[in-house]
């Protein structure tokens, strides 16, 4: 549970602004181009950030997120 706690440096920073713009909804093409990523690059941040937060999908890596404070509203 510590690294539950542990959040900020749990992710990567680039992990961090995936996790921002999966909250926004974007799909993993939308990320790439706002990010100058591909879409498979954002694929596996995303596959990280689930591995990392110990989440079942998306929804549920942003819920975790929001949770510990990793998501900025502003």
């Amino acid at each position: 549970m510590e690294k539950i706690r542990n959040g900020s440096r749990l992710l990567s920073k680039r992990e961090t602004e995936v996790l921002q713009w999966l909250c926004s909804g974007k799909s993993n093409w939308e990320i790439g181009q706002i990010m100058s990523l591909s879409e498979y690059t954002v694929k596996n941040h995303v596959s990280q950030i689930l591995k990392k937060l110990e989440a079942n999908n998306r929804q549920h890596a942003v819920a975790k997120g929001i949770e510990m404070g990793l998501i900025d509203f502003e």
